[in-house]
């Protein structure tokens, strides 16, 4: 749609407004953000095949005031064998499609299920401000199972570097709605060897890079045997990976095993930025990389991390939790990373230094790796 037949939408639809209360164009500021109803747009599983609901999406500004005309770009995205969604006779798909939003502030969308239910995975509808690098985004979306996690018993499989040739370890996935396991569930389950690496099975079926579809038992649960080579390699790590689908997955669960053990660490970026460039209530996202020997990733390695900010300095979290002057140990992911936030205050000091420690050691450690930020 072009920008012309928007702005004479928008002069229409502005005027019919007008006409509606006497004259009087009701007041709405710019849009802030995007109401979706209902959200979800079913409970999980809850939809039969080739049903349809009705999706409305409300263009509104700061005081929650409905902006009639606003220019709403959607989209969908839809699991392996997922459902479809039109606006009118307009379908959508993972391309941003441009609407105007009528004299309410809305935009109707019909979300429908397909003929046939896929077995897990999630169809998401997105209402974006622009089509591109958008500002403003809300998402709704319709689960096709009940599960919402996968427990897995061991993570990582074993101490990075720790096993040896031809060993053998059991892992156990317990597929969950809520705290509940969930007997008869799908999950496709993969597996990435590093060059060397070992191999995975579920009973005589081995795991390979195309996901298997598996079926819990009646515990809820799969039970993956995982087996080193006869022949170590010194690097690398293999990846077990459990989804609920082949594309749209809304539950996913990794484990994994190093063969390497840590060498040392590397923080990104680094330093956290350039001196005294950071206005107040900036967040920084940074990555620290676990490496072995041969600088590859190391899964499930201990590190122990600590922020000491200066007087009146930011604060740094990884995931929700708040890092503290005191070092904790924490597991590296199976991309052997740490994804840290940091946060500049409100009002930055006019000097000082915030400093996160990373150490493979509360006490005595022979790896020490700091990051920065100076006010």
């Amino acid at each position: 749609m072009s920008r012309a037949y928007v702005k004479l939408g928008v002069a229409l639809i502005a005027g019919a407004a007008m006409l509606a209360t006497g004259g009087r164009a009701a007041a709405a500021g710019p849009v802030t953000h995007y109401v979706i109803n209902p959200s979800p747009i079913a409970a999980a599983a809850s939809l039969p095949a080739a049903a349809s609901v009705t999706v409305t999406v409300t263009a509104e500004d700061s005081t929650g005031t409905a902006v009639p005309g606003a220019q709403v770009y959607l989209e969908l995205h839809t699991t392996t064998g997922g459902g479809s969604a039109d606006v009118g006779t307009t379908a959508l798909g993972s391309v941003p499609i441009d609407f105007v939003a009528n004299a309410s502030g809305q935009v109707v969308v019909m979300y429908h299920t397909p003929a046939v239910l896929p077995t897990g995975g999630q169809d998401v509808i997105a209402a974006k401000d622009e089509r591109g690098m958008a500002s403003i985004v809300s998402t709704d979306a319709y689960n096709y199972s009940t599960v919402t996690a996968y427990a897995l018993s061991r993570f990582p499989l074993a101490a990075p570097g720790s096993l040896a040739a031809n060993a053998t370890v059991r892992e156990f996935l317990t597929a969950l709605a809520g705290t509940t396991p969930v007997p008869g569930a799908t999950v496709y389950l993969s597996f990435a060897a590093a060059a060397g690496g070992g191999t995975a099975a579920v009973g005589a079926t081995p795991l390979t890079s195309t996901p298997l579809a598996v079926v819990t038992n009646s515990a809820g649960q799969i039970v993956i045997t995982y087996n080193t080579p006869a022949t170590l390699p010194a690097t690398g790590t293999d990846i077990i990976t459990a989804q609920d689908a082949t594309a749209g997955q809304s539950v996913i669960n990794q484990t994994a095993y190093s063969y390497g053990v840590p060498a040392g660490y590397a923080f990104a970026p680094k330093p956290i930025a350039a001196t005294g460039t950071l206005a107040g209530n900036t967040m920084v996202t940074l990555r620290l990389t676990v490496l072995d020997g041969s600088s590859h990733p190391v899964a499930g390695a201990k590190v122990y991390l600590s922020f000491v900010p200066t007087t009146g300095g930011g604060t740094a979290k990884l995931g929700s939790n708040a890092l503290t002057a005191t070092a904790t140990a924490h597991l590296a992911n199976v991309n052997g990373q740490f994804v840290i936030t940091y946060l500049t205050p409100a009002h930055p000091p006019a000097s000082g230094t915030d400093t996160i420690i990373a150490k493979n050691a509360a006490t005595g450690a022979t790896i020490v790796v700091r990051d920065t930020y100076t006010f």
